[in-house]
Parts: structure tokens; sequence; C-alpha cells
């Protein structure tokens, strides 16, 4: 459990770095959103394995 807060605290950090460029650059935008729609249905799914 505590490498998945840390996880999701790392991606936290590096979502609000890069907030500024991503509002300025839509197709940016988009395609962080799909890695992060990616990597969090990645974590989901070994999280439930885990479990």
């Amino acid at each position: 459990m505590e490498a998945v807060t840390t996880m999701l605290s790392n991606a936290v950090t590096v979502f609000g770095s890069c907030w500024d460029a991503m509002t300025s650059n839509v197709p940016i935008a988009i395609l962080v959103g799909l890695s992060l729609l990616g990597s969090g249905a990645g974590l989901f799914a070994k999280f439930r394995h885990a479990v």
C-alpha cells in the first residue's frame, strides 16, 4: 500500500508541474490525460491482483 501511495503522490506532483503547460496546449493535455488514464487503469489492475 505504501508503494501505491508514493506513486500517487509522485503522479500528483508531476500533474501539478505540468498543469500550466497543459492548459495552454490542448493536444498535450489530451495526450497526458490519456496516459494518466492508462497508467491509472494499470495501477488499479495491479492493486486488485495484489488484493
